[in-house]
């Protein structure tokens, strides 16, 4: 899978990461966070969380080739068996202790997280073998 944004989206994404974990700290400090707009910050952090993970898994990175581009593909399947299997076990819990009011919101930041995590553990663990 070809990386779909150029290499400097890669400092975006981290940076677009940072920002998300810092915004309701930054809004609770200047008492902008009130229980009437919790739930507006919880979907602009939701959106930047996406955003920022989308950038770091699809951009390219300085020395691109096509084991990278193999690894990608190999993480979103990693990514989507994961999910599905984390998703499975939660609703299973969710059922055990009979919550009728569980909701899941979070499936695809999920799956972005744990295949930007599969991403970096293939190029780690593959890169060393080759060495």
């Amino acid at each position: 899978m070809k990386a779909l944004f150029p290499v400097y989206c890669r400092k975006v994404g981290y940076t677009t990461l940072g920002l998300s974990i810092c915004l309701p700290f930054g809004a609770w400090y200047f008492n902008l966070l009130t229980d009437s707009n919790l739930l507006a910050y919880k979907a602009a952090v939701k959106i930047l969380l996406i955003a920022g993970a989308l950038l770091l898994f699809f951009a390219q990175r300085k020395t691109e080739n096509e084991f990278v581009e193999k690894c990608r593909s190999q993480s979103v399947v990693y990514g989507v068996f994961l999910t599905l299997l984390y998703l499975f076990i939660e609703m299973a819990y969710h059922i055990y202790i009979q919550d009728a009011s569980y909701v899941d919101s979070s499936s695809f930041l999920t799956f972005l997280i744990i295949s930007n995590v599969c991403l970096e553990y293939n190029i780690i663990t593959k890169a060393h073998r080759q060495n």
